[in-house]
């Protein structure tokens, strides 16, 4: 190609940009910034950090146990039934977390297992422990010595001295002096049965 072609060319395109620019109008007055566009907040939720929730997620609230004993022997069963199996057979004062309720039963945590207790074996309070009294001591034996008995050299001897007056035994003097001898009470059938003689009873 000769360097008139590469001219021609050269010139030819000068006059293509300078018709494309003419071509091309201007806005009138000033340019004015495009309004900005609001962009909702529920258009973003889908780039919500899952860490932090967005106000329309529903966090719920944590579930506080709380803490009661049992007042007597009770079953804890699988349900809130008396007929539901039974998990484990709990003794008066253990201490347990009770989730919610269903009527009178109560959801209960005990060693890590989860089953049904019914309100009126369960208090707030732990149950007073119930102290017996101690059992009397036995009482002392008292050994008593043995009654000696009198020497066959005295038996049937006068117990005592005579009395004047009673005539409880036949050796008693009555008041005018005289023996009572058989009038005696010792000496009546059925009377009084004094004792007067060494070596009786």
């Amino acid at each position: 190609m000769s360097a008139k072609s590469k001219a021609g060319w050269f010139v030819a395109g000068l006059v293509g940009l300078a018709w494309i620019n003419s071509s091309v109008k201007e806005p009138d007055g000033p340019l004015t910034p495009a309004p900005k566009t609001e962009v909702r907040r529920d258009d973003v939720s889908k780039k919500v950090d899952p860490a932090k929730p967005s106000s329309k997620q529903v966090i719920a609230a944590p579930t506080v146990a709380r803490i009661m004993f049992t007042t007597a022997r009770v079953r804890m069963r699988q349900s809130p039934d008396t007929n539901a199996a039974i998990m484990l057979t709990l003794e008066p004062g253990v201490r347990l977390h009770s989730y919610r309720r269903s009527g009178l039963w109560h959801e209960v945590n005990v060693r890590d297992r989860i089953g049904w207790v019914h309100g009126d074996y369960l208090a707030d309070k732990e149950p007073v422990a119930v102290v017996k009294p101690a059992a009397a001591p036995p009482a002392p034996v008292i050994s008593r010595a043995p009654v000696k008995s009198a020497p066959e050299s005295r038996k049937g001897e006068p117990l005592r001295e005579p009395y004047v007056g009673t005539c409880d035994c036949p050796y008693d003097r009555k008041r005018n002096g005289a023996r009572c001898g058989g009038t005696s009470a010792y000496s009546r059938p059925g009377g009084k049965s004094p004792r007067c003689y060494v070596g009786e009873w």
